[in-house]
């Protein structure tokens, strides 16, 4: 793992780098999931009961509390980073079982800055519902669960919240 620290507008002392090298280290391997607003919907106009979904967007900054220090930082995922291979079923919550299995997901890619995937919804009564919630507006975001494999650590200014870019993580899930 590498650790980038930029400073911006005031002096750290030795101490404080390193307190700041160490205090998300407890991020790497940790799982952690988040919600996403769907910005763009789209149905395949071959396959009625496939819907595209934006996975990671490309403006995904999200608050996150370091429990170990103690303080908020803002987590940005790079899209870049995110390793996909383990999609390949969309849960209806982040059980991964075979009674939360309401869909399979295919052709991921990354377009414009976001990730973007294709769901393909079952076609009995419970996946149904879903999909016809997600076409109507009712369901209108997407969560992923991922593990942090890597990331960089920008130091905010002083009353400012850290900027954590996570440059590498597994999307194990998606719901």
């Amino acid at each position: 793992m590498t650790t980038t620290l930029r400073v911006r507008s005031h002096p750290m002392t030795k101490r404080s780098s390193m307190l700041l090298e160490q205090k998300r280290e407890a991020l790497l391997n940790s799982n952690k999931t988040r919600s996403l607003s769907i910005s763009t919907i789209r149905n395949d106009n071959e396959n009625q009961n496939t819907l595209t979904f934006v996975f990671v967007s490309n403006d995904n900054a999200g608050v996150r509390y370091d429990w170990g220090s103690g303080e908020y930082y803002n987590e940005i995922l790079d899209v870049t980073g995110a390793k996909v291979e383990r999609l390949n079923t969309f849960f209806k919550n982040h059980a991964r079982d075979v009674d939360s299995a309401i869909g399979k997901i295919s052709n991921v890619r990354v377009d414009n800055g976001q990730l973007l995937g294709d769901v393909t919804f079952g076609t009995d009564e419970d996946s149904q519902k879903i999909l016809r919630k997600y076409e109507e507006g009712i369901l209108t975001d997407v969560s992923i669960g991922y593990t942090i494999n890597g990331y960089t650590v920008e130091q905010g200014a002083t009353n400012e919240r850290d900027n954590v870019t996570v440059t590498d993580f597994d999307i194990f899930e998606v719901s």
